[in-house]
């Protein structure tokens, strides 16, 4: 009793205190509640304030980096100070220019051969340059020299739009870029206190500068200043190295021109060769070429034994298979029923064979027709191509008998040469000399004459005008006016030099002469000549005078030690001919003169008075068109000093005219053949020219025609001394010196036919 009581009890205080312990509860969550509520929103506000703040920083940042980008927006480099437009002081004097275009030249050169040949350059190897091109290259010095000077000239532009510009200096190398964009500037801008450092570094000066302020317009001002300080350096260290490298090109030609005659010593001449005249080119057929035909024949054998073997086996009643049902009611009374069946397919089958019978039939006919046309189609292309191989044969035959010809005139010309034959002998001394190199740009023109009865050899050799001589002694910079200056020599330093250039020239060239003569024991005696191409002050004309002449013999020449002389005293000690100062060009009278009388020169006589607008050139006489073509090239080289004479008539073949221009480039001895013809010129002529020229040693050779060339002409005159002249031109050369006429091939054919 007591017990349950107090559960009683126990249970009626629960119940009083519940309502109370819940409303507690509740008002601790409302409190927790209110304290989570009050701690978010201060974090909140914390963060919005921080937000706040990041974004005035970066306002503040992004309006310095504006601010400082403005300033070097503003700061133009170039206009401030501009670049150098630097160009080779030390060569503006160029050498006698090659009528060899220099380009065409250098746009053979294979591309890194170039490449290294601007390298050298670039670095102020000039040296080395010469050297490469020779290794690489089959051109002649005086080629080359002309590739290396054309470079140099133009290596200003070709460095100005290269990445970069690398000069050699001492140990280690300057990059002479554009200032700009050798200039690293660095900024750096401190967001609290709103500072920026700038630091500007020039790497090929080893310039090193920082630069730092809160007003823009003091940094920029600090950051021009200090440009310029770089600039100024810059430009110090960039004229200080084109100065040095200026002066040593100005010192490579000056040695260059001083030891003309050493480098002969130095480097023996090698001698012109026959042999390597020979023409060993392999045949090789300019004919599209022609396949040899296949015939591809289709099997009628095949095709018709498919067809026999369908007709030889129709369809029977006995190959058609039954089943076993059908067996059985064929031996009862239904069988009508089986046989019905049987027939009806035995007919089905016999309508199918007689369709792939006319099928099998159809194909092999079809077949056959199709062989007959590929048997036609292919003796239509075997008779083409029979054709072709018989053409290529004519070809190959003609090729070889032309090269076996041309070689066979190289086994006469050495046959000749062995036997002393004057024209051989001066084609050999001839064509060795222009083997000679020479560290000076010269475009060669000699000219030879050989006796081998008195072993006398006479050569007059155009020598440099005064001009020519290079006449800067050293490089300068104008800092006042900011720019390089070439610095002159004085008259007397630059007539000494054209003097020793010129004895240099006379000495050495007798020299070769003698060393080339050992293995042959031609020449006893050499008298050279210096020729120069200058105009008469007194008429204004151009005209060729000997200035220098100086005769030698072997046996007292070969006592002399080249290697210790003095050019101008060996001069005076072999009693050569010549003014006190050769650069004042006084013509004298040289010691030997060549004779260029030729045995086969005839007098000859007018024909040009004759010629009216009524004229038919590609009908007149012979030799009277000889006689003009002789008269028309006389008038076309008189206006340059030139003579022109003509050969006893050979009416075909040989030389019809030879003409001697004076002309320092495209002078010498031309040789002359006129064909008046009323049909096209063959290839046939154009070489008997060619080797026409060879034998006579002449330095080109011109072809005229009434009528036209073949393309095979053409061809081969291309690359080769030789100008092809056709009829028009020929009417257009007699227009030129005011005679009117024409050319009327047809008619001509019928006048000379009626005069036959």
């Amino acid at each position: 009793m007591g017990r349950r009581r107090n559960s009683d009890i126990d249970l009626a205080l629960g119940l009083i205190a519940a309502p109370f312990a819940i409303a507690g509860a509740v008002m601790k969550d409302a409190e927790r509640n209110a304290r989570i509520a009050e701690r978010e929103a201060r974090r909140n506000a914390k963060i919005a304030e921080r937000q706040a703040k990041l974004e005035q920083k970066q306002r503040i940042l992004d309006a310095k980096v504006r601010a400082m980008e403005s300033i070097f927006d503003n700061i133009n480099i170039n206009k401030l100070y501009p670049r150098i437009k630097y160009c080779f002081e030390s060569l503006k004097k160029p050498y006698i220019i090659n009528p060899v275009k220099v380009e065409d030249l250098i746009y053979s050169i294979d591309e890194f051969d170039l490449i290294e040949t601007i390298g050298y350059i670039s670095y102020g190897q000039r040296v080395e340059a010469i050297r490469h091109l020779i290794e690489n290259t089959d051109y002649s010095y005086n080629e080359i020299i002309q590739i290396i000077s054309s470079i140099e000239h133009n290596l200003s532009d070709l460095l100005e739009y290269d990445e970069k510009a690398r000069f050699e200096k001492g140990l280690g190398q300057y990059e002479f870029e554009p200032i700009e964009n050798l200039l690293d500037i660095e900024k750096e801008t401190d967001d609290y206190t709103a500072h920026t450092d700038i630091t500007i570094e020039c790497h090929p000066i080893n310039y090193k500068e920082y630069i730092s302020g809160k007003n823009t317009d003091i940094v920029k001002n600090k950051v021009i200043k200090a440009i310029g300080r770089v600039y100024t350096k810059w430009n110090k260290a960039f004229c200080e190295y084109h100065i040095e490298r200026e002066n040593n090109i100005v010192g490579n030609i000056k040695w260059d021109f001083d030891n003309i005659l050493n480098y002969s010593i130095e480097n023996p001449i090698k001698p012109f060769d026959f042999n390597d005249e020979f023409d060993n080119t392999p045949f090789s057929s300019k004919l599209p070429t022609v396949k040899k035909p296949k015939l591809n024949l289709h099997d009628i054998n095949n095709y018709e034994s498919i067809y026999q073997k369908l007709q030889n086996n129709p369809p029977k009643l006995e190959d058609i298979p039954i089943n076993f049902f059908d067996k059985l009611l064929l031996k009862t009374f239904f069988k009508f029923i089986v046989n019905d069946w049987l027939n009806k397919e035995l007919e089905k089958r016999n309508i199918k064979w007689l369709d792939d019978c006319n099928k099998a039939k159809q194909e092999t006919e079809s077949k056959k027709q199709e062989n007959i046309t590929r048997r036609a189609e292919y003796d239509k292309n075997y008779q083409l191509y029979q054709d072709y191989l018989q053409q290529v044969e004519n070809e190959k035959k003609e090729f070889l008998k032309a090269q076996e010809e041309y070689n066979q005139s190289i086994r006469e010309k050495i046959d000749k040469f062995q036997n002393r034959c004057n024209e051989e002998v001066i084609e050999f001394f001839k064509n060795t000399l222009d083997l000679s190199i020479y560290p000076i740009l010269k475009y060669k023109n000699i000219d030879i004459s050989y006796n081998s009865e008195n072993k006398i050899i006479i050569i007059d050799y155009e020598v440099p005008n005064t001009e020519d001589i290079y006449n800067i002694e050293k490089i300068t910079y104008v800092s006042t006016k900011k720019e390089f200056r070439a610095i002159n020599y004085k008259p007397k330093e630059l007539s000494e030099l054209y003097n020793n250039t010129i004895y240099q020239i006379c000495i050495r060239t007798i020299k070769e002469i003698f060393d080339i003569d050992t293995e042959y024991n031609f020449v006893d005696c050499a008298v050279f000549n210096g020729m120069v191409t200058c105009n008469d002050k007194s008429t204004g004309k151009q005209q060729t005078v000997c200035i220098c002449s100086v005769q030698a013999n072997k046996t007292d020449f070969k006592d002399i030690d080249l290697s210790n002389v003095i050019p101008k005293y060996c001069f005076k000690m072999l009693k050569g001919v010549g003014a006190a100062e050769l650069n004042s060009i006084t013509p004298i009278a040289p010691i030997r003169n060549i004779d260029k009388n030729d045995k086969r020169f005839i007098d000859a006589y007018e024909v040009l008075s004759t010629i009216n607008t009524g004229t038919n050139l590609a009908a007149i006489y012979w030799k009277d068109f000889e006689n003009l073509i002789r008269e028309v090239f006389e008038k076309e080289f008189s206006q340059f000093g030139g003579d022109v004479k003509i050969t006893q008539s050979s009416r075909d073949g040989g030389v019809d005219a030879v003409a001697f221009d004076p002309d320092p480039i495209r002078g010498g001895k031309i040789v002359i053949q006129a064909k008046r013809y009323t049909n096209v010129v063959g290839v046939s002529a154009v070489r008997d020219l060619y080797g026409t020229l060879m034998n006579e040693g002449a330095n080109s050779g011109i072809l005229v025609t009434t009528s036209d060339y073949g393309s095979d002409a053409y061809e081969f005159a291309k690359g080769k001394p030789i100008n092809l002249l056709n009829g028009a031109q020929l009417l257009g050369l007699m227009k030129k010196h005011g005679y009117d006429c024409y050319i009327n091939l047809q008619e001509a054919k019928k006048i000379l036919q009626d005069e036959k």
